[in-house]
């Protein structure tokens, strides 16, 4: 029965994937939803028909195997990042993976990907899964998915109402980890809270760090004792220790040089446990990615995939939406990041500071419940660290749902109030940041505000990959003088369109024929959607008939093997049979043999008591004698009586 609602889940939430595809939804949690209403358990069997990995560990370095089908990647910051880096990192290695690019990291948003890479009836052909999964959701997905590796990347003050206050995420993550000590931890040595976690249940971990430790550390209290760590051990800003004992571990991977940001990415030169180093270049910003990409270095290495492939897989990367991504608007270069908390906007203003020219600032602030209802933490964010320079900085535009507030925190940072403006309209908000007079512009966002405000720039701007040239960009691969022609070009068509449009008949026109267009369109694509139901139908009815087949062939089988049980049954029920006779007739022949011999006694017996009269013959001839005698008596009275009876019935007789 069981395989049967799994059938019918994976179905049906593949019909709800093509079903938000094709309404232009993102089809991220959605199929997953639906397969779990059908069949709860479909993620717990679809997490177990994962094949096991080619993949063996690098030898030398004197750590365990470890199977690595299944890595979850959790904390507050860096979660995508991370897991993109090590998707890049198993494509370069030639591995098929169970991956949740879309960033739904919550129980529907793994149950979906593994649907997208099982077959019509629950075959995955994918040897890995790697899963970003949220700290709230971990407790819910470790009780269906057995872990291999947890990468935990940091706990901060992100959505701390939705944590019941500080420490709840990291608590939420230590509970959920004593159910299952199985799983490997891959931990920042930088983060107390992250190194707690080994310290509390006592799994295997590896650790990476700076090799100064984090200059900013945001806890400051000891998680085994509660008490107030020493900060600055051994003339390192960053290491911290306890009273009670608690310590900065010695990271297994350690960045001993990490180069200042720039335009062209980020470098770095880590030290590995065994003895070598590596240098990896990633084209990204932002300081913080470089605990990104030593915490999915660390991880491959206990994958067991090879460091050249690795530093290959960087240079494969790029930005996840949302993440330090690079667009361009009519050769105006736009930097869109996520920022989710005071750590993050810390990490990002520095970015603001580095960059030459006019800048148009567009922040985006949201209160929903993915990023926590109270923003009174925009407060704890060093706006003041910006030098407000009206040269440098054009303008800075606020909105979201929050947008005013995030303006006053502005202006008491510093910020002129002639650069400040409110937009409650996000698309308005976009096209002001995007024409405005800045030669480049960055735009911030929260969390729930990330996709419409990506969404509006990406129909106004193109992406393009940090540093490079657009080909209509001057000193780009195109020439100024097409760029002149172009131009000319654009002004022609312009003034074209303004002669014909002051003839009405030509208006009347023109709306007829997009009329038509439109209808032509309409057309079209309802004939796609006709065309994709149909193919749908059509892969549902070979779906059934191969279902149905396989039952039939089930059926036949079980019928066929029914069929020997009874006939194997048959044959033992007919040689017990047989058996059991042949015991009762044996049986029988040893008690006659038995019966035979006893009679025999008995007659020697009674021969042997008769032997003594034989001594006596006088006495036997005179009982011999007297017998005969009695019997003649007895004859003859006999007669007697039989005659006395045959006279009675005479007639006349007495």
């Amino acid at each position: 029965m069981s395989a049967i609602r799994l059938v019918l889940a994976i179905w049906f939430g593949k019909i709800a994937a093509v079903l938000s595809h094709i309404r232009g939804k993102g089809g991220s949690s959605l199929p997953g939803m639906v397969a779990r209403a059908i069949y709860p358990g479909v993620l717990t069997d679809l997490s177990c028909r994962l094949r096991k990995p080619r993949l063996t560990y690098l030898e030398g370095h004197g750590y365990k195997k470890v199977p690595g089908k299944i890595v979850a990647v959790t904390g507050t910051n860096g979660k995508t990042t991370v897991t993109h880096i090590l998707s890049d990192f198993l494509k370069v290695a030639g591995q098929k993976m169970v991956y949740n690019r879309e960033g739904a990291n919550m129980i529907n948003g793994v149950t979906t990907a593994f649907l997208a890479q099982v077959g019509f009836f629950g075959k995955i052909t994918c040897e890995f899964a790697l899963l970003e999964i949220d700290e709230g959701s971990l407790p819910e997905v470790m009780e269906e998915v057995g872990l291999d590796i947890l990468v935990v990347t940091n706990f901060s003050s992100d959505q701390e109402d939705r944590y019941h206050g500080g420490g709840g995420s990291a608590d939420i993550v230590k509970k959920a980890l004593t159910k299952d000590t199985d799983v490997w931890l891959v931990l920042n040595a930088d983060d107390p809270r992250a190194v707690g976690l080994a310290d509390a249940v006592g799994q295997q971990a590896f650790f990476y760090g700076m090799v100064t430790g984090e200059r900013n550390l945001e806890h400051f209290l000891c998680p085994r004792c509660s008490k107030r760590l020493a900060v600055g051990m051994d003339g390192c800003p960053g290491k911290y220790v306890c009273e009670c004992g608690f310590a900065r571990p010695e990271p297994d991977l350690t960045i001993m040089k990490a180069l200042r940001p720039s335009m062209a990415g980020l470098c770095c030169r880590v030290h590995w446990a065994a003895g070598e180093e590596y240098t990896l270049r990633m084209a990204t910003q932002g300081f913080y990615n470089y605990y990104n990409m030593a915490a999915a270095f660390l991880t491959g290495m206990c994958l067991g995939l090879q460091p050249e492939r690795m530093m290959h897989g960087f240079q494969q990367y790029r930005p996840s939406p949302g993440r330090m991504e690079w667009l361009s608007f009519r050769n105006k270069p736009v930097v869109l990041n996520l920022v989710k908390n005071a750590r993050g906007y810390s990490e990002t203003l520095p970015l603001l500071e580095q960059m030459n020219g006019r800048i148009d600032v567009l922040l985006c602030l949201g209160d929903a419940s993915a990023d926590g209802r109270d923003v009174s933490w925009i407060w704890d964010v060093d706006f003041e660290s910006l030098s407000y320079d009206e040269d440098k900085y054009v303008a800075f535009i606020c909105t979201g749902p929050r947008g005013a507030e995030m303006a006053v925190r502005l202006k008491y940072a510093g910020a002129a109030w002639n650069t400040i403006r409110v937009v409650d309209d996000m698309h308005e908000a976009v096209q002001l940041t995007l024409e405005s007079s800045g030669e480049q512009a960055v735009v911030i966002s929260s969390y729930s505000t990330l996709m419409p405000v990506r969404a509006n720039l990406m129909s106004m701007a193109s992406q393009e990959r940090p540093g490079q040239k657009s080909k209509s960009q001057p000193g780009g691969v195109g020439e100024p003088h097409l760029l002149e022609n172009t131009q000319l070009t654009k002004n022609a068509q312009l003034n074209e369109i303004t002669q014909l449009t002051k003839n009405p008949q030509m208006i009347e026109s023109l709306q007829l024929a997009e009329k038509a267009r439109l209808a032509e369109k309409a057309r079209l694509d309802e004939k796609t959607w006709l065309a994709e139901e149909a193919r749908l139908a059509e892969e549902a009815r070979l779906a059934e008939e191969a279902w149905l087949a396989e039952q039939a062939q089930m059926a036949e089988e079980a019928r066929l093997a029914e069929h020997a049980r009874m006939a194997e049954e048959a044959r033992l029920a007919e040689k017990a049979r047989l058996t059991e006779t042949a015991r009762l007739t044996e049986t029988a022949r040893l008690a006659e043999g038995e019966w035979l011999a006893e009679g025999a006694r008995l007659a020697e017996e009674v021969r042997m008591a008769e032997k003594p009269r034989l001594v006596d013959p006088p006495k036997r001839i005179e009982g011999s004698r007297l017998v005969k005698n009695s019997r003649s008596i007895e004859h003859s009275r006999q007669v007697e009586k039989l005659r006395l009876v045959k006279k009675s019935q005479l007639p006349g007789g007495e």
